[in-house]
């Protein structure tokens, strides 16, 4: 049975509304069927983009371009990470207890380590922004090291978030134990953290435009 003879045994319906009917009945415009599968290919882009960036971040954890990375790491004895170590001499390295103890966690793995690094002359800190610290940088970058300037936060004033720079670096476990000192400085190496404690996302990558 075809649609008018479905409405005129069930409704008895008339031909002015029947007619009504097919007409609704009749293929869109052109230009609604080209808007409509626009749209629809929008939508499917977003999906597969949405997808695609989930399975992304789920196979390059933290910072992406260069693997799994380290970030951070609870105290030995499980309390809270501290800043804290004894200040290095000149032509020495020390790393914090939170870094001994990752280095120790993850012996054999395939990961890099994100640190903050301090760096010593006479047992006094550098600034961050000096020509020494450039220098410096532009020594460990010809070693092949990949360590520059990063970005954290603290609290001032009014508790205000402030951004700061420091200088921090991505090591290979080996790169850690066998880092190549200048005999003028001390080195101290930790995972830093924003004000409120928690870590530093290791997902920003290096700044290493030494004109600063």
């Amino acid at each position: 049975m075809n649609s008018e003879q479905l409405y005129r045994a069930i409704g008895q319906i008339d031909d002015d509304l029947l007619t009504r009917y097919e007409a609704r009945r009749q293929p869109r415009s052109k230009y609604w069927l080209k808007w409509s599968s626009a749209i629809a290919f929008a939508a499917a882009a977003v999906i597969i983009s949405f997808m695609a960036t989930n399975v992304w971040n789920q196979q390059n954890p933290i910072y992406t371009a260069s693997g799994t990375v380290i970030q951070s790491e609870t105290t030995p004895s499980g309390g809270i990470p501290s800043d804290s170590y004894a200040t290095p001499v000149n032509g020495s390295k020390f790393y914090s207890p939170e870094v001994q103890q990752a280095l120790k966690k993850n012996a054999g793995k395939d990961v890099k380590y994100f640190v903050a690094i301090d760096v010593f002359n006479d047992m006094k800190p550098i600034e961050v922004n000096s020509a020494e610290a450039v220098n410096e940088l532009e020594r460990l970058t010809a070693l092949h090291y990949k360590v520059g300037y990063a970005t954290a936060w603290t609290y001032q004033g009014n508790q205000q978030q402030v951004d700061y720079s420091y200088i921090a670096g991505y090591f290979t476990a080996d790169q850690l134990k066998n880092f190549v000192a200048d005999s003028q400085y001390g080195y101290g190496f930790r995972f830093a953290t924003n004000g409120d404690g928690l870590p530093v996302d290791a997902d920003q990558g290096i700044d290493i435009d030494f004109k600063k």
